[in-house]
């Protein structure tokens, strides 16, 4: 895809990290997409505008789009929403940091696209009214973590087995935040929010990168008697209500509040 083709203008991105940010190697390394590549998991496209406002969320739905595209590969077929995110990570007319949005998404948690969508033919003040308290109160913290990579060929590929990555774009004057899925040769592919979605770009325009990874007590590959599976593994209570949730099935918690071990979903 030629470099014209990405938006020249900001559309909602702003680069920046804080020192007491995890470098890559901090979580642990799970090769868990050997092939690197998550093309055959892409999660739902969703424009990140409307006919009278660009919602400068190009990193929340950046964020959701790898966080789904994580779930789908083990299965889940999930769509969080975008503007519950980008409202809630504080979403500006210049965009948002990636860190801010990964804590959001930490701290606070998603809630459903069904359960917060998009207005219709929203501007930016419909689009970013206050969230209603029914709909916060729906938010699920989501059991992940996320380190910043260097965004190096060599770098990425080996990262990619773990998990899609969330980059910026292009190299020198970054402005947009996208998802890569895949790299071939000296082209990366990533997911985008501006039609068409599936895209590519030459690796040496990618400015930085930041990996958010579904936790590995959350989801783990076994191999039992020559039968490879999935467990989806909860390490908290707030964890196992999640899955519960996820997977449309009533949560046996105790009285105190614990959960019988023998217990699965």
């Amino acid at each position: 895809m030629p470099i014209e083709d990405i938006p020249q203008q900001n559309t909602g991105v702003i680069v920046g990290q804080r020192p007491e940010d995890w470098i890559g190697g901090t979580i642990p390394f799970e090769e868990r997409n050997p092939s690197g590549d998550w093309r055959a998991h892409l999660p739902h496209e969703e424009k990140q505008y409307s006919d009278n406002t660009d919602t400068m969320g190009c990193v929340s739905f950046s964020m959701n789009n790898a966080l789904e595209i994580q779930n789908k590969f083990y299965g889940i077929d999930v769509n969080y929403s975008d503007r519950f995110l980008a409202k809630i990570s504080g979403t500006t007319s210049q965009g948002n940091y990636l860190y801010k949005v990964a804590d959001a998404v930490r701290n606070t948690g998603l809630v459903l696209e069904a359960d917060y969508p998009a207005p219709p033919n929203y501007n930016w003040a419909t689009y970013y009214s206050v969230i209603p308290q029914d709909v916060l109160s729906k938010a699920e913290g989501i059991p992940m973590n996320y380190e910043w990579l260097s965004p190096d060929k060599g770098t990425l590929q080996v990262h990619l087995k773990h998990a899609p990555i969330q980059i910026v774009i292009p190299e020198p004057y970054p402005n947009h935040a996208v998802v890569l899925v895949a790299i071939e040769g000296d082209t990366a592919f990533y997911f985008d929010t501006y039609p068409p979605y599936l895209k590519s770009i030459s690796l040496s325009k990618i400015n930085s990168a930041l990996k958010p990874v579904l936790m590995n007590e959350f989801v783990k590959t076994i191999n039992i008697q020559g039968t490879v599976g999935v467990v989806l593994l909860a390490d908290t209570v707030e964890n196992y209500k999640f899955l519960c949730k996820m997977h449309k099935v009533d949560p046996k918690v105790q009285p105190d509040g614990s959960i019988q071990t023998d217990l699965t979903i």
